[in-house]
């Protein structure tokens, strides 16, 4: 049995031959809900999507996640990918003379910043100002 990926309203099924990869550009959303998220629940935290690089990987890690899916790069660029996120990880690491990733996670949560009130206005902020760029897109 092949179950499909989208139903239309009309009940029938319909196959989506289309494969939406995501970008780095969908990454700072992600970026500011897991943030906002560290440490408030007793849950870990991943972001999918939108992580290609090895900058990515550490930003997510500043936020707050334990795991990151990297699909879309490997996909697009195939597993040998992985080498050069690895590379890039381990050489940001050096460089600010951190030793593991557990040292840097949540770093950038709002549970760490020194005002979590400025924290949450700037995340209100910053989703008003992503609505505004959506509507502004879409006309």
């Amino acid at each position: 049995m092949t179950l499909p990926q989208s139903i239309d309203i009309s009940g029938q099924p319909r196959l989506n031959r289309i494969l939406n990869l995501s970008t780095s550009a969908e990454l700072p959303h992600r970026l500011r809900w897991t943030a906002a998220l560290y440490g408030r629940l007793r849950a870990s935290l991943a972001i999918t999507g939108g992580v290609h690089t090895g900058t990515d990987v550490i930003k997510s890690i500043l936020a707050g996640a334990d795991v990151v899916q990297i699909v879309s790069a490997l996909i697009q660029h195939g597993p040998s990918r992985l080498t050069g996120i690895h590379t890039e990880m381990e050489t940001w690491l050096a460089q600010h003379k951190v030793e593991s990733l557990e040292a840097i996670r949540g770093a950038m949560s709002a549970q760490k910043v020194l005002d979590p009130a400025h924290f949450d206005r700037m995340n209100y902020i910053g989703v008003l100002h992503d609505a505004a760029m959506a509507s502004l897109a879409q006309k």
